[in-house]
């Protein structure tokens, strides 16, 4: 975890009101079950019994693509019906770390899940939510990668140590002397 449970549950306090924001909010910071406990307290039943069972259930059901005939998860069927103009971003990105995507496009906008995190912490919640969930570390990396390149993000995590040792040990081709001295 990020921050210290004393600074998190302050920090919530005071600039979260409660729904998808909040819960989104303990979702980036790796707190799962707060996440549903926060969507029991703000009303969000089904969304709070799909948090506290999704890391462990087969994640197709909430993909942003057709699993079946009929079939479309939450995101897909707001799009097609045009709903998705009158849900929440956050509810979306909440949606989205559950099929273990981590942008899209909806409407013609890009929404991207690790908007405006951290280099470190956006690469955490692809750890955490990566589907699948027990993919190689390496797979997870190159993922995050791309969705730096498809976001056109400035990655600030070229100069951090921890960053450059992640790239070592999914490429042991990875030069040394980067991960010695970062520039």
């Amino acid at each position: 975890m990020f921050m210290t449970e004393d600074s998190e549950k302050k920090a919530t306090r005071q600039h979260l009101s409660p729904g998808p924001g909040k819960i989104l909010y303990h979702l980036l910071n790796g707190n799962l079950e707060v996440a549903a406990e926060e969507a029991v307290d703000s009303n969000y039943p089904h969304l709070a019994c799909a948090l506290s069972t999704f890391r462990y259930s087969d994640r197709t059901a909430y993909r942003n693509q057709a699993s079946g005939d009929d079939c479309f998860s939450p995101i897909m069927h707001w799009n097609k019906t045009k709903e998705s103009k009158f849900i929440s971003e956050d509810l979306l990105k909440i949606y989205l770390i559950m099929a273990g995507e981590m942008h899209t496009e909806i409407n013609g906008k890009k929404i991207f899940v690790n908007e405006g995190l951290d280099g470190l912490r956006a690469f955490a919640v692809f750890v955490w939510y990566y589907e699948p969930f027990d993919a190689p570390l390496k797979e997870v990396f190159h993922a995050f990668e791309n969705d730096l390149a498809a976001r056109k993000a400035t990655i600030t995590l070229k100069c951090d140590m921890f960053y450059e040792l992640l790239h070592l040990a999914c490429d042991p081709s990875y030069p040394m002397e980067v991960v010695l001295e970062p520039t």
